[in-house]
Order: C-alpha cells, then sequence, then structure tokens
C-alpha cells in the first residue's frame, strides 16, 4: 500500500473511532469537527480515546498532556498519521 492510501485509510480509521466514542456523536466528523465543544468530549473520554488509538494502530503511548492539547479531529489524525508512517503529512 503506497503512503497516500495508507494516511487515508488511517485517517478514516481515526474519523471512525471519534464518532463512535464521541458522548455526543454526530453523523459526520470532519478534521474540523472539534472534540470536546461539538462531540462533548471531556479529560476521561479523551485519555480512554487515546488509548483506543493507541491499541488501534499499535503506536507509541500519547501522553496525557498530548491528548489535552487535541482540540480538532484533524489534529488527531496528523498525530496518528505522524505515529503510523513516521512522516509529517499535511
Amino acid at each position: 500500500m503506497d503512503t497516500k492510501a495508507k494516511v487515508e485509510e488511517v485517517r478514516t480509521r481515526v474519523r471512525v473511532l471519534v464518532r463512535d466514542l464521541a458522548p455526543n456523536p454526530r453523523p459526520e466528523v470532519t478534521p474540523s469537527t472539534r472534540l470536546i465543544e461539538d462531540l462533548g468530549y471531556h479529560s476521561l473520554v479523551l485519555i480512554e480515546l487515546a488509548t483506543m488509538m493507541e491499541s488501534t494502530f499499535a503506536i507509541e503511548p500519547i501522553t496525557e498532556s498530548e491528548a489535552m492539547s487535541i482540540l480538532t479531529v484533524g489534529e488527531l489524525e496528523g498525530l496518528i498519521v505522524r505515529r503510523v508512517t513516521g512522516q509529517e503529512v499535511v
């Protein structure tokens, strides 16, 4: 699988997990969807989401400070893509 396809697969899986775990799920989750304001995430669920990402993608642990600094789905996608591919992808 080429890098572009891998990136899109990761982004799609991140969005599905974010939507499925969201306290206030929305039918459509986009990169600009805000985790706290739009989906109702709070600190405990953000840590649960980070743990889910770590196990799903077999990546290094996401620190509590990293998890708490992520505001949008796009920011989370970027972090996971970097961890999975080792590349900075826009």
